[in-house]
């Protein structure tokens, strides 16, 4: 069944009727992957190595992931320990995927074949072998077609050529094993231009908005854009102001470290709470540092489960993000908080930073941890873990993370240093820990 388009930008089709075909070059050997679905009997592998079937028939057998284009050298090596008992193994170039039958070798073009005794086989021509001499248990066996002749190695030696068939065609790298008893060891490697085709993978060349229904399961999908939450504080709109010291003005959200009994804190609600992953970017600029005495405020970013207008930072509840404290230095921390106020469970990022900065802020949550990255000049955050400053901290069951807020430390007493700054371009991204590019198609009530 072919996907079909209709009005109002609805799709219908089979969970598996989209198919992507990829061209690519691959010009040195590389492992092999294994296409699980082409398996037929029982072939147990992990990565590129083969190392056991459970029949001495030739029944067992499974396909790369990919077919041979019908251009450049086509290569296909193996490196063969032949130490299972009746360990035999037929590998090559088969002109489709595999297809049970009694006898599989029949669906092979140009092959070679191997037994642990040491005698080998190549086909010469359509369904004759042609014994060319006896190897070692331990031999790197190899194949390669140039599309005028095919020519069969052991060792880096040629042990026989071919021209037999259509060698300027395209092949499928099949592997065929035939053993009991314990594992022998086949580790599969290729290079050539080659055709990668995926199916199940839903078009993205529709309208934003569009709607896919799977006929067979009855879900429904919507294309969209994948953040969940973004602000770029151009207004204020749906955002509550406790206090005076938090503000939103000027295209940014400015904020200034606290530390009195009094609220002072801007807070947003989801609308709903946050999975166990997700990714939070910001934009800090700490505007104006002026160092005071040990005595120490605040101000925090983050999670929370609650919205703080009874008690602020030290309201009960679940909490994750980063807190600047000032006094005679500004500590960064990043806090992982269950059933408690804001920093209760918390590490240090940075001990005595003292400075104003300009950092791009990364919060990834992944069940568990959170851990925040700070890159100085890469706005794009492409750097991974390679940021100026990072740290992490584990908390279990931290759950119902609905509220962004930016707050002070709501706690008497006084201090006389100062922290100002703000924060711009804010961006949550909910159900992932790497940042999405470009739409997605998402399930619906997922």
């Amino acid at each position: 069944m072919a996907i079909t388009y209709h009005a109002g930008r609805r799709l219908q089709g089979l969970s598996t009727d989209v198919t992507t075909v990829t061209n690519s070059t691959v010009s040195s050997l590389t492992d092999v992957v294994f296409d699980a679905d082409t398996m037929t009997g029982s072939v147990t592998y992990s990565g590129n190595e083969i190392t056991l079937t459970g029949s001495t028939s030739w029944v067992n057998a499974i396909n790369a992931n990919f077919q041979f284009n019908n251009t450049g050298t086509q290569t296909i090596e193996c490196v063969a320990q032949k130490t299972g008992t009746s360990a035999w193994i037929i590998f090559g170039l088969a002109s489709a995927k595999t297809v049970a039958s009694s006898d599989m070798t029949t669906q092979f073009e140009y092959t070679i074949r191997s037994a642990d005794d040491g005698r080998t086989w190549i086909r010469q021509s359509s369904g004759n072998w042609t014994q060319v001499s006896n190897t070692s248990d331990n031999v790197t066996f190899k194949i390669t077609n140039d599309r005028t002749t095919v020519t069969y190695y052991a060792d880096g030696s040629s042990i026989g050529t071919t021209t037999h068939g259509t060698p300027n065609a395209t092949y499928y790298p099949m592997m065929l094993p035939a053993q009991t008893g314990t594992a022998g060891s086949y580790v599969f490697d290729y290079s050539g231009d080659i055709i990668t085709t995926t199916t199940g993978v839903k078009p993205t060349n529709v309208q934003l908005g569009s709607r896919f229904e799977e006929t067979d399961t009855r879900k429904i999908y919507h294309y969209a854009n994948p953040i969940t939450f973004e602000d770029d504080f151009s207004d204020n709109l749906g955002w509550v102001k406790t206090g005076t010291k938090q503000d939103i003005t000027g295209g940014k959200l400015t904020f200034t470290a606290t530390r009195e009994t009094t609220l002072q804190e801007e807070s947003y609600n989801l609308g709903s709470a946050l999975s166990t992953t997700w990714v939070c970017d910001f934009d800090l600029d700490i505007t104006t540092f002026t160092s005071g005495g040990s005595s120490t405020g605040a101000v925090w970013f983050g999670l929370s489960s609650v919205d703080g207008t009874t008690s602020g930072s030290e309201e009960v509840g679940d909490y994750m993000g980063l807190g600047l404290y000032i006094g005679t230095n500004t500590d960064i921390v990043v806090f992982n908080t269950n059933g408690n106020a804001w920093n209760t469970t918390s590490a240090n990022i940075c001990a005595g930073c003292g400075a104003t900065d300009l950092f791009y802020v990364r919060m990834i949550r992944d069940g568990d941890t959170i851990t925040i990255n700070f890159y100085p000049t890469d706005a794009d955050r492409t750097a991974g873990t390679n940021s100026e400053k990072n740290g992490t901290k584990t908390t279990s069951g931290v759950t119902g993370l609905q509220y962004f807020r930016v707050g002070g430390r709501a706690v008497s007493g006084s201090f006389s240093a100062t922290l100002l700054g703000s924060i711009d371009e804010l961006k949550i991204w909910d159900g992932v820990t790497v940042v999405p590019t470009g739409n997605v198609w998402k399930e619906e009530g997922t």
